[in-house]
């Protein structure tokens, strides 16, 4: 099924044969998020992303269960105001969730796990961008990856066993981002082997708990 929404772009497929079943996932409750809350499960059927939304404004999904995609989980590209709130991302090939070239997003109080590549990837110019109080864990590469991404709030999540696939992953990792505040975060058992702070590969004027001091 195709829906679209608001006044850009969304593409989305959905099937609730499955909704309420979350076998394996919802091991741990994240802000209070628990199985009941999920009243829909959304699994991919094609070769793109589960959930695609471009050029539009205040897109929010809430309280989904986006599953088995082969691509990423969501896309939310050159967008503004979109929320992902109390959601759970899994078993996505690649990314669980992906902010490309998009603004005054949020996501918070979800699950993001088991997928293929990164958890939740910030990049591509995304600017202004909120990634709070989440559980980000056991995905394949980096567990929160901010590049080309300047101005962003990472808070309060809970980062751990990410970079299944290679050892110079990360649980939180920012290349060529600046400004972008990183605090509060628990970053513990990734590849990388770092405990409480992120890897940055270069970037400047970052702040926070989590930020090492060649990158502030």
């Amino acid at each position: 099924m195709h829906r679209g929404f608001g006044p850009g772009h969304v593409e989305q497929v959905l099937d609730l044969s499955d909704s309420l079943h979350l076998p394996r996932l919802l091991d741990e409750v994240v802000d209070e998020l628990r199985p009941r809350d999920l009243a829909s499960t959304v699994k991919g059927g094609g070769d793109d992303e589960v959930i695609k939304v471009t050029q539009s404004a205040n897109v929010t999904l809430r309280f989904l269960n986006v599953v088995d995609g082969r691509g990423a989980g969501v896309e939310i590209k050159s967008s503004r105001g979109s929320r992902l709130d109390r959601d759970c991302f899994a078993r996505n090939r690649e990314e669980g969730v992906e902010l490309d070239g998009t603004r005054h997003a949020a996501v918070t109080a979800s699950l993001i796990i088991e997928n293929g590549e990164d958890g939740i990837a910030v990049h591509g110019d995304a600017r202004e961008n909120a990634v709070k109080r989440n559980t980000v864990r056991d995905n394949g590469r980096d567990g929160i990856d901010l590049e080309d991404a300047n101005g962003n709030t990472i808070i309060g999540n809970t980062v751990k066993r990410n970079g299944r696939k290679r050892d110079r992953d990360s649980g939180i990792e920012l290349e060529d981002s600046d400004r972008n505040l990183v605090d509060g975060n628990r970053v513990r058992g990734n590849a990388d082997g770092l405990t409480d702070v992120i890897r940055c590969i270069s970037g400047d004027e970052n702040v926070g708990s989590n930020v090492p001091r060649h990158c502030r």
